[in-house]
């Protein structure tokens, strides 16, 4: 029942109901930190299937390009009934296909269920992400959530662009390849909630600043608001210990401190290809070239 899956690779499996993973009834498995790819069900839920009464838990999981056959839908999750106390923290639920209804997940709740409870997750890949079987969507279902064509009826969620390298679009670096981490440009970045999430990503790096949407945490440069001196080359000065000094990363610089870098004399920089510097209104950064 409280079975723990972390860091593992669910892939090219077939099955009636949960192609990957079938958490049965009132089982509350954890699972973390998993690529969950390439699975197909004949009926219901490509990727992962979470029966009723489940506790289950599911974190930094990246549930991709899987397949439903069959009327139950849900190409990558099916969730239900009585699916209250599920929880998703930090997932990536995209480009998977369904031959009808919830390309991405579908949502079985009978009265006076009101849900499971989803915080900075990424659903994308279809408009027709997203269907109810039984009761309709509950503001509470998905909290601080990306999903391609979301409109209202959320709790703090964001509308993504199906492009994906649109400004509005989830900005991942690979996605036909199946590299789903973030571009520092992403709408992603910083748009999340520490509520329940963990506090590192999908390949256990740490959180910078304000808590991503997603499996994947952006790697920047972020001068601490908190920076013990002025010198550009303390990493302690920096947000994760990030060293921008070699100009391979993003940099970020926010406002209102009391010590902004300087560098020396010799502190040159040069902002790397397809990198942005980021300085907020009023912040400093002096550089000797």
């Amino acid at each position: 029942t409280y079975l723990t899956i972390s860091n593992s690779i669910i892939r090219n499996n077939f099955a009636g109901w949960g192609g990957g993973i079938y958490v049965n009834a009132n089982a509350s498995p954890s699972i973390s930190n998993c690529l969950i790819s390439n699975n197909t069900a004949q009926v219901t839920g490509g990727g992962m299937s979470i029966y009723q009464y489940s506790a289950a838990v599911v974190s930094n999981c990246i549930i991709e390009k899987n397949t439903c056959n069959g009327g139950g839908s849900g190409g990558g999750i099916f969730i239900g009934d009585y699916p209250d106390n599920v929880r998703l923290y930090n997932c990536t639920i995209a480009s998977n296909s369904s031959t009808s209804g919830a390309i991405n997940i579908r949502i079985w709740k009978s009265a006076p269920s009101t849900g499971p409870k989803i915080f900075n997750t990424i659903v994308w890949g279809s408009v027709n992400s997203i269907y109810y079987l039984g009761l309709g969507p509950d503001v509470t279902n998905f909290n601080y959530c990306a999903i391609q064509g979301y409109t209202s009826g959320y709790t703090s969620c964001i509308n993504l662009s199906g492009t994906n390298g649109d400004p509005t679009g989830p900005n991942f670096l690979d996605p036909v390849n199946s590299d789903y981490s973030l571009k520092y440009i992403s709408p992603c970045r910083e748009a999340g909630t520490s509520s329940g999430a963990p506090a590192t990503d999908y390949l256990g790096k740490s959180r910078i600043y304000n808590y991503d949407i997603g499996a994947y945490e952006v790697q920047y440069s972020r001068w601490k608001t908190t920076a013990s001196s002025t010198d550009w080359n303390t990493a302690a000065n920096w947000e994760a210990g990030v060293d921008p000094a070699t100009g391979t990363g993003d940099v970020y610089i926010p406002s209102g401190l009391t010590n902004y870098p300087t560098g020396s004399a010799s502190q040159n920089f040069t902002i790397g290809s397809g990198k942005f510097m980021t300085l907020e209104p009023g912040a400093q950064a002096t550089l000797g070239t």
